[in-house]
């Protein structure tokens, strides 16, 4: 029987913006960063409040980070580390263990973009719209962390 997620409550982080990876100490402080960027720097919404449901492994995940008491998809559980929905983001621990933060950011920052989304927007736009934004999110959260160039990203878009 898969085990259910750990949830941690985001709510009214204190500002903070680290120099470098090795400030971040925990998952709380990453997205204390994420949203300050995201609301100070760039003048998007906070979500508020985030529920963070954190799974031990990726049959956790599978069982319980769809909608509606639905399991996922199994391609989403292979090839996702994160999911969010609403103001619910869900996050596959497995995955993301022993990653360092300066590679982890980049994701956390773009699931957050897509609560965002859920915030700004009634309707839903095309996938390619909004994954255009989640990697855009994140592009200028590592930007202003100082950790890879806005022009790297958009070089590396343009590739892909």
């Amino acid at each position: 029987m898969p085990e259910p997620p750990q949830l941690v409550v985001i709510s009214n982080p204190p500002p903070f913006k680290p120099k470098t990876p090795e400030e971040i100490k925990t998952l709380e402080e990453a997205m204390a960063a994420v949203i300050t960027i995201t609301s100070k720097e760039r003048g998007l919404p906070v979500v508020e409040p985030l529920y963070l449901h954190l799974y031990k492994d990726s049959d956790a995940f599978g069982a319980y980070a769809g909608t509606d008491g639905r399991r996922l998809p199994q391609n989403v559980v292979q090839f996702a580390t994160a999911v969010a929905t609403g103001n619910r983001f869900h996050i596959n621990m497995e995955k993301v263990r022993g990653r360092p933060w300066s590679e982890l950011m980049r994701t956390l920052a773009h699931e957050y973009a897509h609560n965002i989304e859920y915030v700004l927007s009634v309707q839903r736009g095309p996938q390619w719209t909004r994954e255009g934004f989640a990697d855009w999110v994140a592009a200028k959260v590592a930007h202003s962390l100082g950790w890879q160039d806005y022009a790297l990203s958009l070089h590396r878009a343009k590739l892909e």
